[in-house]
């Protein structure tokens, strides 16, 4: 007996398919711009549309229009001081020292003191304040900058590096330099000896001591890593197809069939922070059944028999990537591929007679989906 439950026989057409939609979403997605500035090297402040592409890494260049159908054009950080996407994100150049050291195991560096050269960057805002926190990201490299009142922007150093008996060291003078320059009552040495070098704890860390220098001090959102996890409730109907095949000439005739069931199940999404959150990660477990009778018409010899009844259920596990179409601020199409990791945990066979038989089987497929979201629902 074998069991068949697909979404899509021709996985390869599929697979094109999926490509070619991804293409032109893709496409589709390039020629976005939002409404933004920079401010040149004449201090000269311009309102544009910016395209956004979420940088995963610092750009050193962006494009830009002066009005909607305007010609693009681009800058540089040559020519440009500061730039801003609203909503989203605000670089300002700055000309910093910069630790390029690996954090790659094998690329591990043997001295532990940072390796500065100078560069031209620009870097991205995430708290402002009387200290300001910037990140500098250049794929997988991440290195963290602040500057506090006037000072000049400076490099929080961390880094790991290969001890002499071959063991990860850990270069963590960041605490110290937050030790030292953030000073303020909230903020004490023992606890900041338990932050990380992420941008998470460390905008907690700058957001703490702004407060603590200027009680009315308000955080300014320069584009947020938050609510990039959703969970929802999955129930539906499933269209099903189940093929019974046997190889044994007393059974009449093999069962095929299609029909609708319900499905019940729940959707975990993570989104990519990067690339404007068009990419996310899905993960969506649920449980189906299957349940006809009466498939075959009873036989009156004794040595043949037929199906009278199916009862398949199973637990699916479907994973794979969405994306995302932005077509206004509040609504979006989306498009999914998922490989179905499909799991029968019952397939009970009933046959003339009083025959019965209880099968398991793990088949996977490939799923290929659409939608519409609309202010998040």
């Amino acid at each position: 007996m074998t069991l068949g439950y697909t979404l899509f026989k021709m996985k390869k057409i599929a697979l094109i398919v999926a490509f070619l939609i991804f293409s032109s979403a893709n496409s589709i997605a390039q020629i976005i711009f939002e409404r933004g500035y920079f401010i040149d090297d004449s201090g000269t402040r311009v309102e544009a549309l910016i395209r956004n592409v979420d940088w995963r890494s610092n750009p050193d260049r962006f494009e830009y229009k002066l009005a909607e159908g305007g010609e693009v054009r681009q800058a540089d950080i040559k020519s440009v001081k500061e730039f801003r996407v609203y909503g989203a994100s605000r670089y300002v150049r700055a000309k910093v020292r910069i630790d390029r050291s690996s954090d790659r195991l094998d690329l591990l560096s043997d001295v532990r003191n940072p390796v500065f050269e100078d560069e031209v960057l620009f870097l991205r805002v995430l708290v402002e304040g009387d200290a300001t926190l910037y990140m500098y990201v250049d794929v997988p490299l991440i290195r963290f900058f602040y500057r506090v009142h006037d000072s000049e922007i400076s490099q929080l150093v961390y880094k790991r590096y290969s001890t002499s008996d071959n063991q990860i060291g850990r270069n963590n003078f960041f605490m110290q330099q937050i030790i030292n320059d953030l000073k303020c009552d909230n903020i004490s040495p023992d606890r900041v000896r338990r932050i990380h070098y992420t941008r998470r704890s460390l905008e907690q860390k700058f957001i703490k001591y702004n407060r603590c220098m200027d009680p009315d001090f308000v955080v300014q959102r320069f584009g947020s890593w938050r609510n990039l996890f959703n969970l929802t409730l999955q129930p539906g109907l499933s269209y099903n197809n189940l093929t019974i095949e046997h190889q044994r000439r007393n059974i009449l005739n093999p069962h095929e069939g299609s029909m609708f069931s319900y499905r019940f199940g729940v959707q975990a999404e993570f989104i990519v922070p990067y690339y404007r959150n068009s990419w996310s990660i899905l993960f969506e477990p649920g449980y189906q059944q299957y349940r006809v009778g009466n498939t075959v018409s009873e036989t009156s010899s004794p040595n043949v028999y037929s199906i009278s009844r199916i009862d398949y259920q199973s637990i699916e596990f479907p994973f794979g990537i969405r994306y995302y179409i932005f077509l206004n601020d509040a609504s979006k199409l989306f498009v999914n591929v998922l490989l179905v990791l499909d799991y029968s945990i019952r397939l009970d066979v009933s046959y003339t007679n009083g025959r019965s038989g209880n099968y398991s089987d793990f088949v996977n497929n490939l799923a290929f989906g659409s939608g519409f979201r609309y202010r998040e629902r």
